[in-house]
């Protein structure tokens, strides 16, 4: 469904009113409940959308030309009947080789999320995942990598820089805001998304009209098996059936196309580079840094270092 108004945008240019305006306590904004249900995810690009690594536009490109193998997988599992609801009926109609594109990339993503969890296997960094098989495998049987989805093991690759079709948000709107400043570049928007949970749960059962079209479900992820999920408050979306929106549209949904004005949020991050500088020296004080939101040794160097380009008396 997309949302008939325009999201809302706040423009936010000084780091007096970005922390004013991103704090749970605005509840002229969030709300008065005593535990609010949005969430948040920031962009060092506000152009850039809502939409999980598996889904864009350079993932085949990226990932792709170098796996020919199964792109001969894909097209060979593009000529089976797939008896997965949502993807049947799509054999007749695919004159523009969308379904065989699809299974491609479902593919690529499956032998990454493998060769992911086989290698923190062997060094004991990780104890689910053995029953994964080889993605040619899966791809030559096309209706079990359609019906693949392990979002413990995707929520955690996710957070290791593994795309899936997850995208993650966290509670805490400070922790997106620095994403969004981190790596911003001068003269460029920034963003920070904002999601009432609540309101937008509601909203899909209303207008869910159809059990096998795209929807936008909530995943929270094992917090005591990913550390970063914790530290971040982190929690994911997960479009379903997108790949059989892919194969009868040619596009993959973005989560925007879900959201409403009623439930959403935009706040353009548009700061001067001293206002940016003074926004991440108020986030190093209130611990939101790459060390506790990802915390290991080698971002507590980064930090370490990093601290050193700040001018704390801003």
């Amino acid at each position: 469904m997309s949302h008939m108004r325009p999201i809302p945008e706040t423009v936010l240019e000084t780091a007096e009113e970005i922390f004013q305006t991103l704090r749970m306590s605005n509840t002229a904004l969030f709300g008065d409940r005593p535990i609010p249900d949005w969430v948040f995810r920031g962009h060092s690009d506000a152009s850039w959308k809502l939409q999980p690594g598996v889904w864009r536009d350079d993932f085949l490109p990226r990932f792709g030309t170098s796996q020919p193998f199964l792109a001969i997988c894909a097209t060979e599992a593009a000529r089976q009947q797939i008896d997965h609801p949502g993807w049947q009926g799509l054999y007749a109609f695919d004159t523009a080789g969308r379904l065989e594109k699809a299974l491609q990339r479902m593919g690529i993503a499956y032998a990454l999320l493998r060769n992911f969890v086989h290698t923190a296997r062997s060094l004991g960094l990780l104890q689910d995942g053995e029953q994964l098989e080889r993605a040619e495998n899966m791809l030559t049987r096309g209706g079990h990598i359609v019906e693949f989805f392990d979002p413990e093991l995707e929520s955690i690759a996710q957070h290791y820089g593994i795309p899936t079709r997850l995208l993650d948000w966290s509670y805490d709107p400070l922790s997106a805001l620095y994403f969004a400043l981190e790596g911003s570049r001068s003269g460029v928007d920034a963003v920070v998304w904002g999601v009432d949970l609540l309101g937008h749960a509601t909203s899909s059962a209303l207008n869910r009209r159809h059990p096998y079209s795209p929807s936008v479900e909530i995943f929270h992820g094992d917090r005591h098996a990913n550390q970063r999920v914790r530290s971040q408050r982190g929690v994911f979306t997960f479009i379903w059936n997108a790949e059989s929106h892919y194969a009868n549209y040619g596009t993959y949904p973005t989560v925007e196309n879900y959201l409403t004005d009623l439930h959403a949020r935009k706040f353009i991050i548009r700061p001067s580079d001293r206002e940016k500088t003074l926004a991440l020296v108020n986030l190093f004080r209130e611990r939101k840094t790459r060390a506790h939101l990802m915390p290991d040794l080698e971002s507590c160097a980064s930090v370490a270092k990093s601290a050193f380009s700040y001018n704390f008396n801003l």
